[in-house]
C-alpha cells in the first residue's frame, strides 16, 4: 500500500520525494481518485504527449484535475492490425505513468545540461560511470546553526553522525510548528573535508511531520550567533523543500560543494503540547573519486 496520512488518505508523491513536478503529482492523484472516471488509453496518451516540455505552468492549474478528467474529447482510435491496449488497475497504471513521465523529465534535464556545458562544464569525478558511495563523517564536521536562538540547542550535534540511531540531537520544545515570528528555522551544518560531488543527503528523524530544505554555501563561518546569521543569509537552497515528511528525508543533489546545511523550517507536534524534532543520523552520498 502507498503511504497515507493520519486521516488515511493517500499522500501525494511530491510529499514523499522532493522534485516531483506538480503536474505529475496531479496526474498520479487523479488516477488514484475513485471519484474520477479513469481515462481511456487514447485520452491518457494525449495527456502524456503534452508532458514533454519544460513549461510546468501549462499543466499546473492550482490542483484541479488534469485535462483528461474534464475537457478532452476522445476520438475513435485509428484502424490498426496491432492488438488493443489492455486496461490496467489504478495503482499499477499510476506507477507506469510515473515512470514514463520521470523518464521524460530525466531526458529533458540531460538535454538541458548538455546545452549548458559551453558555459558551465559539468563536474565529473574522473569516471564516466556514476559510482556514489556514503561518506564517513565525524563529530568535528557537524555543528548546529541557530541564528535567532539563544544557542542552548547547539550541543550534541555529533550524535547525527555517530552511526547510532539511539543517540539523537533534539530541538527544544516550541509552541509553534514554525518556531516563532523571529526564528525562521535552524539546521545542521556539515563540512566535508574537501569539495566533493554530492549525490544525496539522507536524514533519519525520530518522528514524522517535519519540513526542511537542503542548502549549500561556498564557505564556513564562525561557530557563533553572528556566524550562524551569515550562513542563514548566504547559503542557498538545493532543490525543493521536503514538507510534512516521513521519518526519513532524502534530498537529491548533483553539485560539487564542501558545505551543506540541513535547514529545518517546521516541527511536528510531540503529543504533549509542544513542537520538536530529533535527528538520529545523517548520511551523505558522494561520487567516488
Amino acid at each position: 500500500d502507498a503511504r497515507r496520512d493520519d486521516s488515511g488518505a493517500l499522500v501525494a508523491p511530491r510529499k514523499v520525494r522532493a522534485g516531483v513536478p506538480s503536474y505529475l503529482d496531479d496526474l498520479v492523484m487523479d488516477l488514484l481518485n475513485d471519484e474520477l472516471t479513469p481515462p481511456s488509453a487514447t485520452v491518457l496518451a494525449a495527456e502524456l504527449s503534452r508532458l514533454d516540455t519544460s513549461d510546468q505552468l501549462l499543466f499546473d492549474d492550482g490542483g484541479s484535475p488534469l485535462r483528461f478528467a474534464s475537457s478532452y474529447v476522445e476520438e475513435p482510435p485509428p484502424r490498426s492490425s496491432t492488438p488493443k491496449l489492455v486496461a490496467i488497475g489504478g495503482t499499477a497504471l499510476a506507477l507506469v505513468i510515473a515512470g514514463m513521465v520521470l523518464g521524460i523529465k530525466a531526458l529533458n534535464a540531460n538535454a538541458d545540461n548538455t546545452r549548458r556545458t559551453a558555459e558551465n562544464p559539468p563536474i565529473t569525478a574522473g569516471s564516466t560511470t556514476p559510482n556514489p558511495q556514503p561518506l564517513k563523517l565525524d563529530a568535528s564536521q557537524v555543528r548546529i546553526v541557530d541564528p535567532a536562538g539563544n544557542r542552548t540547542e547547539v550541543k550534541n550535534a555529533g550524535h547525527v553522525v555517530d552511526g547510532d540511531p539511539d543517540t539523537v540531537w533534539k530541538t527544544d520544545g516550541y509552541t509553534r510548528a514554525k518556531f516563532g515570528d523571529s526564528k525562521p528555522g535552524m539546521g545542521i551544518l556539515i563540512k566535508l573535508p574537501e569539495p566533493r560531488l554530492v549525490r544525496s543527503v539522507k536524514v533519519q528523524l525520530n518522528a514524522s511531520g517535519a519540513s526542511a530544505v537542503l542548502r549549500s554555501g561556498s564557505s564556513d563561518h564562525p561557530d557563533s550567533t553572528e556566524g550562524d546569521k551569515a550562513i542563514n543569509q548566504t547559503y542557498t537552497d538545493v532543490g525543493v523543500p521536503l514538507l510534512n515528511s516521513g521519518t526519513t528525508m532524502v534530498f537529491p543533489a548533483d553539485l560539487k560543494t564542501q558545505y551543506l546545511l540541513v535547514w529545518i523550517t517546521e516541527l511536528p507536534a510531540d503529543g504533549q503540547g509542544k513542537y520538536r524534532i530529533g535527528v538520529e543520523e545523517i548520511e551523505i552520498t558522494v561520487e567516488a573519486q
